[in-house]
């Protein structure tokens, strides 16, 4: 009888160390993750200081760069599945126009009102015409091509818009 309750105290006193690790553990993910969220707060508001964002249009800048994310994402994988998109040029050349276009967005958040076309019809209209790409094939692509097309055109403003604002800080500096 007595070596049973030996045995059982083990196994009370190897439950007990077992459940303080997993507490000791989970105490200090759940603190890991309380800073991460206080530095991402942080950096938010940082963001939102330097670029003078009042606290609806950075709700809108999330959401639309959130979208347009989600959009070249899905063109990527899209891309990925279709071995005969992984081989089109110009398609390739356009998600990295987009790229770009979503990096600058990043940078200037104000210039969001001068991609509105990219945003809302251009991007996800790609999207959508890669999607149906698999059931269409070879009939989308003059349609595919104006997309590349529109994608190219918001690369020049962007490009044009850049070259303005060099010029403008050279004459400034003259």
């Amino acid at each position: 009888m007595s070596q049973i309750m030996e045995e059982n105290m083990y196994y009370f006193y190897f439950t007990i160390i077992v459940l303080a690790l997993i507490l000791i553990l989970s105490t200090t993910q759940i603190l890991k993750l309380n800073h991460l969220k206080a530095e991402q707060r942080s950096a938010v508001r940082d963001f939102q200081k330097l670029h003078k964002m009042s606290d609806s249009e950075l709700l809108l800048f999330k959401n639309e760069m959130t979208a347009a994310k989600g959009h070249i994402v899905a063109i990527e994988e899209i891309i990925q599945k279709q071995p005969k998109l992984k081989q089109d040029e110009e398609l390739l050349t356009a998600v990295e126009k987009a790229k770009k276009i979503f990096k600058q967005l990043m940078a200037d958040p104000r210039d969001l009102t001068h991609f509105d076309n990219f945003l809302y019809r251009n991007l996800p209209t790609l999207q959508l015409l890669l999607e149906k790409y698999n059931e269409n094939g070879d009939k989308l692509n003059e349609v595919l091509a104006l997309s590349y097309q529109n994608i190219d055109l918001d690369f020049q403003k962007l490009q044009s818009e850049e070259q303005e604002k060099i010029e403008e800080a050279e004459a400034f500096i003259k």
